[in-house]
């Protein structure tokens, strides 16, 4: 029971009065009841068999959602992941280190984990807090190895850190990765260690290469702090600028963790100023906290010499540390301006995937990545190929031999075929686990916050065999670094101001680019002297329009204006999108002399005002119409051009060589909104998944009929998950080919796509018309929509779509289609002009509708028959001889048309009987009459009629002189049981005029005529008695003739009872003239009239042979004539033959069944066979007669 509370007081003021009786009310189905205490009762009726299927499709549909969504095959639980512990300065005064190491981490976890993971398994990061100090770091240390779950180590973030936590690691057997730890001893002592970055003796010995053969200073200070990272850094500095020929002057040592370091920097920077000597190079061998200070205690002094810092000061973060200070809030780059330091990467000298890379990072997270995220995420990269390598368990019980596992598969990364392709280059490790130098450090300097690349930077020789010519010509371009040669590579800022964009052919992929190019360099070379490589001609700069020179520095400005092509350079455009853009490199100087890289500070390039929005200000794209630039690239890569046998590149192994190529690239799209290929990745595979199991759900719970009401419903269902399934099946088909076949077979893979997003939606609006029109209509009228109706429709909607997909998928003009489609139309059109006219003239049957489906019609001359179709050309009768008529459309539409079955299936029976003109019309008109009430098939509303004509022959159509014409006048149904109905009337007039003694008169060719006298009322010639059928040839013509005189006749007006039901009696009626009723009392209190009587027929029977009571209640309906008989007079002869017994048993057991069939009718009951019925009355006669 549902309760809804109600106020006792029904005319109160309460506003969810009206609302809550409307509750009641729709529950009118059950019963629904007010109580007392201010609740209303509502007996919830049963849920039909249709709403619980319903409930088991929704129930169904959403376990199986949930377990897409949770099964193990899609999202595996995280006992099952894979756990990878970071380690770092999470919080304290290094925590923005931390957070770039995270960062890094997260992204790299993340992209794999969107990818399914490894082997199906997801990783989970686990983070620990080292603080960057030692001891926490051993804490953490601790923590990490008895975790059941991790297995392996990223960070820590220091070389002391490391060192300190590296012994635990080693102890417990669980392999660990720094990408900033760069201390000497850290893996040499340690198998279970790995660092993917450069250690101290590497980089010292370069910062001491580039400060003596780059900077050309030949003194130097040092200041390094006393820890790991500052001792073994300055002393790679020191021995290797000794070895160069370089002095050291001064070698001062700082306590980090000393509680008088300030005091010692000061002391420090105090001696400098007082020696008033030349310093050389001041070299800081410490981290960025502590070179700050010495940087701040520096410029307030006053001293400008120059400094050059390790990877600890080669990052943003060492420049924002600055504005702690007011003279650097006051002026950007007042005490940082100017310091050198190395980096494991800077953007502007890398090359496209780093810069993909950063926007990536960018994107993602707000601001440009830097060193440490970068090898952070190397890190990360390393540790997900060993795990793949590696046979892992994955249990609990095999956590040792899963970390062994792991180790040993980073040891086999030792070779370059091998090597994880990193943002930086390839990674792979040496016999102590460092990373291979394959990748040169970068040398960069600050500027107004900005850590951009230094003009010189050292590129490592990839192969010295080949450089041996070029030595014997000109060696001041090689040094020998690190056991190693290397190409002193002069760096070129470069920059460029779009001025616009114009001419875009997205057909010929080619556009009209204006803009300003700009060098700053130092040194004689020509960075001027290049080529454009997507070019359409040739362009050469010519004269600068702009020039300059200092003793720093050279710069000078071109103008350019040439006709590119689109979609050449390396990166590849989303489909639909296209790129912009120009690439050069220079004629001769190969990758090893110069380097292009971006001028970010000449260009105003900042965080806050990266390129593309600097482009949409400048309205570079004002010109264009119907495209938008959705991103924007300046980076420098690599070019290959070949040799051509020039004999100093001989040696080399490959016969091309490297060029710097610089690249500015806009990618655009046109300005329209689209859902398309808005999912992509792994959400697109689970969308497919799940909308195409919905969608077959839906499909197959549409056809169950008894969830036919439920029909619009299930179109919406069906068309909003193929919106879904065709929407990430695009998604996930392009996401898995991309890469894998052409552009150009990919564009075929758009195009079916592209009509598939035409065609989709027209099936479905057809099918809305059949679920919003069609069926509606249907069953409302209860007729059949014709296929002719359907088919055009259908046909109207295909059309639209085959000129839209012309339109805007082929692009192309529907005015030239549409002229030759007019031309080809006409002539077809006069082919098949017929066929035209009847196809117009069956839509214009359609919109008339004159007919319908099912309709009993005649078509001008045609033969009368029923409508079966209404084909594009033809209409289709059934005949009454079973026949198929086809009628062109052009003749049914013009023809007049007879609708037998329209506005209802009543129809009038109009036609004539001929009587001997001596009996008396009124008598006459009633026999007539009583016969048409007396048939079953005529309708009793509105009532049948009977009109006399006379003997004029020119009243009627079938009117004749020579007899007495009655019109007959009735209403039946169903035309096409014409016949039927003509019988059915006919044979209950010959019964009641032959009752009556009178015949229908004929004409003969020759007739005597003679006058008699009346006859009487009740005719002559025709036994009153009347026996069944079955029986009448038991009873002779004595029999019956004495039987006859055995009855008595009797008359009762119309609205007269014979008998009442339940009455006594044992006589049975026979009705010679008139019609009776035959009425039942039935169990609902109601009476039901089951069947009417006329002439001919008898009743009563059942008391007359078994003495029961009467069953029914017979009224006379119109003036009735009946002869009775009783038990005492047919008694004799039933004992004479008792044969007739058995005949009159099977004869009344048949009235009785069809009685008793009407009976439940009325009743709304199916009728049952009573199959002892005859042996009971049997039973009961021979017991009433005593046989």
């Amino acid at each position: 029971m549902f309760l809804f509370e109600l106020e006792k007081n029904r005319r109160s003021p309460d506003p969810f009065w009206y609302l809550k009786i409307k509750v009641c009310q729709a529950a009118r189905k059950g019963r629904c009841s007010f109580h007392d205490d201010g609740f209303i009762s509502v007996e919830a009726f049963p849920m039909s068999r249709s709403k619980k299927i319903l409930a088991f499709l929704v129930i169904f549909l959403t376990g199986a959602l949930f377990f897409i969504f949770q099964s193990e095959l899609f999202f595996p639980e995280d006992k099952e992941a894979l756990h990878i512990a970071v380690a770092g300065p999470m919080s304290g005064k290094d925590a923005a280190k931390g957070a770039e190491m995270l960062r890094g981490i997260r992204f790299c976890i993340d992209e794999v984990n969107q990818e399914g993971g490894i082997r199906g398994k997801k990783i989970r990061l686990a983070v620990f807090d080292d603080q960057n100090d030692p001891f926490l770091a051993m804490k953490s240390a601790l923590e990490i190895i008895e975790d059941p779950k991790v297995l392996m180590v990223i960070g820590h973030f220091s070389s002391e850190t490391s060192a300190k936590s590296g012994d635990i690691y080693r102890i417990a057997g669980i392999p660990a990765i720094s990408a900033s730890a760069t201390g000497e001893g850290l893996t040499e002592w340690n198998d279970w260690y790995f660092r993917v970055i450069f250690n101290n003796r590497s980089q010292g010995i370069f910062l001491a290469s580039y400060v003596k053969e780059i900077l050309e200073k030949d003194f130097a200070s040092i200041i390094y702090t006393q820890d790991v990272y500052g001792i073994s850094l300055a002393k790679s500095f020191k021995t290797r600028f000794r070895e160069l020929g370089g002095t050291v002057r001064n070698a001062w040592r700082v306590d980090p963790k000393a509680d008088n370091l300030d005091a010692v920097i000061g002391k420090i920077t105090e001696d400098i100023a007082k020696r008033n000597a030349n310093p050389g190079m001041i070299f800081l061998a410490t981290h960025a906290d502590e070179a700050v200070k010495i940087m701040v205690s520096l410029r307030r002094k006053g001293l400008k010499s120059r400094v050059i810092g390790g990877d600890a000061l080669g990052d943003r973060i060492f420049a924002q540390k600055f504005e702690a200070y007011p003279e650097e809030r006051a002026d950007p780059g007042y005490f940082s301006d100017g310091i050198y330091a190395t980096s494991a990467m800077i953007f502007d000298v890398a090359g496209e995937k780093a810069q993909k890379f950063r926007d990536k990072l960018t994107e993602a997270h707000g601001r440009e990545p830097g060193w440490i995220t970068t090898v952070y995420y190397e890190a990360a990269l390393v540790a997900v190929q060993a795990m793949k390598m590696a046979a892992m368990q994955g249990t609990p019980e095999h956590l040792g031999q899963d970390r062994q596992k792991i180790r040993d598969a980073l040891a086999s990364l030792n070779r370059p075929d091998n090597a994880v392709k990193g943002v930086t280059g390839n990674v792979y490790f040496d016999k102590h686990g460092n990373a291979v130098n394959v990748k040169s450090l970068a040398v960069g300097y600050f500027q107004n916050q900005h850590f951009i690349s230094a003009l010189t930077q050292l590129q490592p020789m990839s192969n010295f065999r080949g450089a041996g010519s070029e030595k014997a010509e000109d060696t001041s371009h090689i040094l020998h670094v690190n056991d190693d040669y290397m190409y002193k590579t002069n760096v070129v800022y470069t920059g460029i101001d779009v001025h616009e964009v114009t001419d875009i052919d997205i057909g010929n992929l080619a556009f009209t680019l204006d803009f300003s190019l700009w060098f700053r360099y130092r040194g004689q070379s020509d960075p001027a002297n290049i080529e454009f490589l997507n070019a359409t001609e040739p362009i050469h700069l010519g004269a600068p329009v702009y020039e300059t020179s200092t003793d720093s520095f050279s710069y000078r400005v071109y103008s350019v204006k040439g006709r590119f092509r689109a979609d050449t350079l390396s990166m590849r455009p989303v489909l639909g999108e296209h790129v912009l853009g120009m690439s050069f490199c220079h004629r001769d100087l190969a990758l090893n002399n110069l380097i292009y890289v971006t001028d970010v500070l000449g260009m105003g390039l900042t965080q806050e005002m990266p390129l593309i929005e600097k482009l949409r200000k400048s309205q570079v794209f004002s010109m264009i119409r119907g495209w938008s630039a959705t991103q924007s690239w300046l980076f420098q890569d690599i070019a290959e051009k070949p040799t051509q046998g020039k004999p100093k590149y001989l040696g080399l192994q490959k016969a091309k060589l490297d060029y710097s190529r610089f690249n500015f690239g806009i990618q655009i799209k046109r300005n329209t909104f689209t859902f398309r290929r808005l999912i992509s990745g792994e959400p697109s595979k689970y969308l497919l998944i799940v909308s195409l199991i919905l969608l077959v759900l839906t499909f197959f719970a549409g056809r169950y009929q008894r969830l036919g009401r439920l029909s619009k419903l299930f179109w919406f269902l069906q068309t909003l998950f193929t919106f879904f399934l065709i929407l990430s099946a695009e998604g996930f088909a392009l996401d898995q080919l991309r890469g894998k076949i052409s552009t150009y077979y990919l564009e075929y893979v758009i195009l079916g796509f592209d009509i598939l997003w035409w065609l989709v939606p027209a099936f479905f609006l057809n099918r809305a018309v059949e679920v919003f029109a069609w069926k509606p209509l249907e069953e409302r009228t209860g007729r059949a929509i014709p296929n002719l109706v359907r088919r055009m429709a259908a046909f109207l909607i295909y059309t639209l779509v085959f000129f839209c997909i012309v339109a805007f998928v082929f692009d192309q003009k529907l005015t030239s289609l549409l002229a030759t489609s007019g031309v080809f139309a006409m002539i077809i059109g006069l082919a098949i002009q017929i066929n035209i006219s009847n196809i117009f003239s069956g839509i214009a049957i359609n919109l008339e509708r004159p007919f319908r489906i099912g309709d009993w019609v005649r078509i001008g001359g045609f033969s009368e028959g029923k409508v079966m179709d209404i084909t594009w050309r033809t209409t289709r009768l059934q005949t009454r001889d079973d026949c198929i008529l086809s009628i062109p459309n052009s003749q049914a539409a013009e023809a007049s048309i007879r609708n037998f079955s329209y506005p209802d299936e009543r129809y009038k029976l109009i036609f004539t009987v001929q009587v001997d003109p001596v009996h008396p019309p009124a008598r006459v008109r009633k026999i007539l009459t009583d016969a048409l009430l007396s048939a079953e098939r005529v309708l009793s509303k509105p009532p049948p009629a009977v009109r006399y004509l006379g003997l004029n022959k020119d009243i009627h159509s079938q009117s004749t002189a020579w007899a007495a014409d009655y019109l007959i006048l009735c209403e039946v149904n169903n035309y096409g049981k014409k016949m039927v109905n003509l019988e059915a009337v006919t044979e209950r007039i010959w019964n009641h005029l032959n009752r009556a003694g009178i015949s229908p008169v004929i004409q003969r060719q020759e007739l005597l005529m003679f006058r008699e006298k009346g006859k009487s009322e009740a005719g002559s010639g025709a036994y009153p008695f009347a026996p069944p059928a079955d029986a009448s040839c038991l009873f002779s013509d004595e029999a019956k003739a004495s039987l006859d005189e055995q009855m008595h006749v009797r008359r009762f007006s119309a609205g007269e009872t014979v008998f009442q039901q339940g009455s006594q009696g044992d006589s049975m009626f026979t009705i010679m003239e008139g019609v009776v009723g035959v009425n039942l009392h039935l169990e609902s209190g109601k009476t039901a009239e089951v069947a009417r009587l006329g002439a001919g027929h008898f009743f009563g029977e059942m008391s007359l042979l078994t003495g029961e009571l009467r069953s029914a209640t017979i009224i006379a309906i119109t003036d009735t004539l009946i002869s009775e008989i009783s038990k005492a007079d047919i008694e004799p002869f039933i004992k004479a033959h008792p044969e007739v017994s058995d005949v009159l048993t099977h004869a009344l057991g048949r009235r009785k069944k069809q009685v008793e069939t009407r009976k439940k009718q009325e009743q709304d009951a199916s009728a049952r066979t009573d199959n002892g019925a005859e042996k009971n009355i049997l039973h009961r006669i021979g017991k009433w007669f005593g046989l």
